[in-house]
C-alpha cells in the first residue's frame, strides 16, 4: 500500500541539540513509514521564539542532514520516501518579504499561513476575536503566488480562512483538520469552509489528533477519525479527502509551553485514537476503512498525490 501524510512535524525531533538526525530519522521515524506504506510526506514544522526564523532553518538543516529525500515536485524516480518542506506559521518570515523569498530558494513549497497564534501575516484560531490577513500577509500572498507554493489554512481564523480564498489565486489545501459539524472546535473547518476549499481546487487532510474528533474521551477512536472522513466525502466529494494525520506526540515538551500560552489551547492529554498512534498503524486503518466501504486508496493515497502533483511546479 502507499500513502501520503499531508502534515508531520518530525524535524522537531531531528533538529534537538546534541542529537544526530541520521540515526534519529532511521531508528524513529523511517521504519514505521515503511510499514505504513508512507511514501510522501509534508513536513511542515512551526518555529518557536524567541528567533522562529533561525529555527525554521535548523528544522530546514536537519531534515536534509538527516538524509530525508526532499523534493520540490514529485516523480517516482529514486529510493525512499519523498519529504515535501513547508512551514507551519509566518513567524519565520518576521516582517521581511525577502525572508519569504529566501525560504522558497531553501526548497520550501508549502506554507502554512499560522499555528497558534496572531502573527504578522494573519489571526489564528488560537486566539479569541482573531483577525484575517494583514496589509503585509497580502504582500506575502503575492510572493507565494508568484512562485506557486501552496498555502495551507490549518490552524488559521475563520475570517484568515475567508480572506486567503478570496485574495490567493494559488493552490490552498487544509492539510489537518476534522469536521467542525462533529466536533466544535475552533481548529476544525465547517462545510461550508470544506466547499469552497474545494471549488478552489484545493483538499482537506483529516487529523487523527484526539481532541479534534470528539468532547468525550471515550469516543476519540478510529470510528470516529472514519466518521470525520465520510462526513466530509458527503460535503465535498471523495476525490477531495485525504489525511494529514500530524503525529507529534514526540514534540510534547516542545509544544506544551506555547500550548498553554494561548487563550484556546488544545488538549495535548488526549494524544491519538488507540490502533493509529503511528505510521505503521496504517495498514490496519486501511483496513477500517474498506469495512466502511470507503475508498481507502483515494483517500490514502490517490487524492492527495493528484493535488500534489498538480500543485507543485517546477523552480
Amino acid at each position: 500500500m502507499n500513502a501520503v501524510d499531508l502534515h508531520s512535524d518530525i524535524q522537531l525531533e531531528l533538529a534537538r541539540p546534541g542529537r544526530n538526525p541520521t540515526e534519529m530519522f532511521e531508528v524513529n521515524h523511517l521504519p514505521g513509514m515503511l510499514t505504513g506504506g508512507v511514501s510522501v510526506r509534508i513536513l511542515s514544522t512551526f518555529s518557536p521564539p524567541p528567533d522562529p526564523t533561525t529555527a525554521a532553518f535548523r528544522h530546514l538543516a536537519a531534515t536534509k542532514a538527516a538524509g530525508c529525500r526532499v523534493v520540490t515536485e514529485l516523480n517516482g524516480e529514486g529510493d525512499g520516501p519523498q519529504f515535501i518542506l513547508g512551514l507551519e506559521g509566518a513567524e519565520p518570515f518576521a516582517h521581511d518579504i525577502h525572508l519569504v523569498e529566501a525560504f522558497y530558494w531553501a526548497g520550501v513549497r508549502v506554507v502554512g499561513l499560522s499555528w497558534m497564534h496572531q502573527n504578522a501575516v494573519t489571526g489564528s484560531c488560537g486566539e479569541p476575536n482573531p483577525g484575517g490577513v494583514t496589509s503585509f500577509g497580502r504582500e506575502v500572498l503575492r510572493v507565494l503566488d508568484s512562485a506557486g507554493v501552496i498555502v495551507d489554512l490549518a490552524h488559521i481564523s475563520d475570517r484568515g480562512f475567508y480572506d486567503v480564498l478570496e485574495q490567493y489565486a494559488g493552490p490552498v489545501m487544509c492539510s489537518h483538520t476534522c469536521a467542525r459539524a462533529l466536533r466544535n472546535h475552533t481548529r476544525n473547518i465547517s462545510d461550508e469552509q470544506a466547499r469552497l476549499l474545494v471549488d478552489h481546487g484545493g483538499i482537506v487532510g483529516v487529523c487523527f489528533f484526539a481532541d479534534f474528533l470528539d468532547q468525550e474521551p471515550e469516543k476519540r477512536t478510529v470510528d470516529r477519525v472514519i466518521d470525520h472522513i465520510e462526513h466530509f466525502i458527503e460535503v465535498v466529494g471523495e476525490d477531495s479527502v485525504g489525511i494529514g494525520p500530524d503525529w507529534c506526540d514526540y514534540a510534547f515538551d516542545l509544544i506544551a509551553p506555547l500550548n498553554g500560552q494561548v487563550t484556546n489551547p488544545v488538549d495535548l492529554g488526549g494524544g491519538f485514537p488507540i490502533g493509529l498512534r503511528e505510521p505503521d498503524d496504517l495498514v490496519s486503518f486501511r483496513d477500517a476503512l474498506i469495512r466502511r466501504k470507503l475508498p481507502a486508496d483515494k483517500i490514502l493515497f490517490d487524492n492527495s498525490y493528484r493535488f500534489l502533483k498538480t500543485a507543485l511546479k517546477p523552480a
